[in-house]
């Protein structure tokens, strides 16, 4: 099959939940496909970007778009009424590229990832299309709108509002689409939900696995520390649940580790709390530590951060709404919905070495039998055959 695939980021290095998402799926795709990669882009492209995806795509386009450019394309929101999250990636110049690279080898199926990029496919309604919301990006912008400050509170709100309506209109647009777990499914508001598909992410089971190296923390994050949600989830821990901690376990370290940290991240720095930026591999910030905490409050989707701590046998504790979307049976030393709760677990798994392991045993096995790359790319393989023979 030849087919386009559409991002609204070059999906190379690997360090946010979207491109982790559309490398694995270009890399399974890409052993029964003829894969045409066309990219949307800010910011600088890692220098081995492009060769590393042209070892899974026969073709790849890169549209870069210039600060100013974005800028411009925020402003088009108050005029046109497409939301923020569209409009940032749309242009002219952009749209025409595409076109031309898209007629250029005409694709048996177009697949796009995220409501960024739909605006460029609408007008090829004789080509299967299909979307992968991912998560559901209202009920995200909803969330984060209860925890903003009075200045962004109202637009927040209304960008909430522009998605929910956005990606309710592009369910007659695609032909099939797909969406990462059954809470993204239940919370996307969509009036017909007959072509929607649960594809979950994966995870790398050879390189996430248990590693044999002293276990330095007590605790740790790992993530994007650039991402809002994830800068919430850090400070949340580190100024109302760590200090809960300390009162009964004075000694207690906690491990932040993940590109870009913010200067509010970089400001949570202590001496019972390290902030190590960057690191080359991330399997070693997991493995040092003895929990994995994700208090996270905004955002949407399954966290890839939890599959990855799975995976190395890590027990966690969490937040409902980043518990709920691995499908696992309910336990309430794993979720935690008040900083008291969440503080106590905590304790108990730094406490009971047998439950942290024991624990983290069954972790990973679940992670085995249901998030597996091969797995969740088989039942997109799927969705695009059935889309083909029609």
């Amino acid at each position: 099959m030849e087919l386009l695939v559409v991002l609204s980021r070059v999906p190379y290095p690997l360090d946010k939940g979207d491109k982790l998402r559309a490398y694995h799926q270009l890399k399974l795709l890409s052993e029964s496909h003829n894969i045409s990669l066309f990219c949307l882009n800010e910011g600088k492209i890692h220098p081995e970007a492009k060769t590393e995806l042209k070892k899974l795509c026969k073709r790849v386009e890169v549209v870069q778009f210039s600060k100013f450019r974005l800028l411009l394309n925020l402003v088009k929101s108050f005029k046109n009424k497409l939301p923020f999250q569209v409009n940032y990636f749309l242009s002219k110049k952009a749209k025409s590229k595409f076109e031309q690279f898209c007629e250029d080898q005409i694709p048996d199926l177009i697949y796009c990832q995220l409501v960024r990029t739909a605006e460029y496919v609408k007008k090829y309604q004789t080509i299967p299309l299909v979307l992968d919301y991912m998560d559901s990006l209202s009920s995200a912008m909803s969330r984060r709108s209860k925890t903003a400050n009075w200045f962004f509170k109202n637009v927040i709100k209304n960008e909430a509002n522009r998605l929910s309506k956005y990606e309710d209109n592009l369910a007659s647009v695609f032909h099939a689409q797909t969406i990462i777990s059954k809470q993204d499914f239940e919370l996307l508001p969509l009036h017909n939900k007959s072509n929607l598909q649960i594809i979950p992410n994966g995870v790398d089971l050879k390189n996430f696995k248990p590693i044999e190296i002293a276990k330095d923390f007590d605790f740790v994050f790992v993530g994007n520390m650039a991402y809002p949600p994830n800068v919430d989830a850090v400070c949340y821990f580190a100024e109302e649940i760590f200090p809960l901690i300390l009162e009964k376990k004075p000694e207690s370290n906690f491990l932040i580790s993940g590109t870009q940290p913010t200067s509010r991240v970089l400001g949570l720095a202590s001496k019972n709390i390290k902030i190590t930026g960057f690191v080359k591999d991330i399997t070693n910030s997991y493995a040092r530590a003895k929990v994995f905490v994700a208090p996270l409050r905004q955002g949407a989707g399954l966290q890839n951060k939890l599959l990855e701590a799975m995976a190395m046998e890590l027990p966690f504790v969490s937040t409902p709404i980043a518990y709920n979307a691995l499908g696992l049976a309910m336990d309430i030393n794993l979720c935690a919905d008040n900083k008291i709760a969440f503080a106590e677990n905590c304790i108990k798994f730094i406490d009971d070495e047998k439950l942290r392991n024991s624990t983290g045993i069954a972790l990973r096995k679940f992670t085995e039998n249901q998030y597996s790359w091969q797995m969740q790319s088989k039942k997109l393989n799927e969705i695009f055959n059935k889309l083909i023979q029609h």
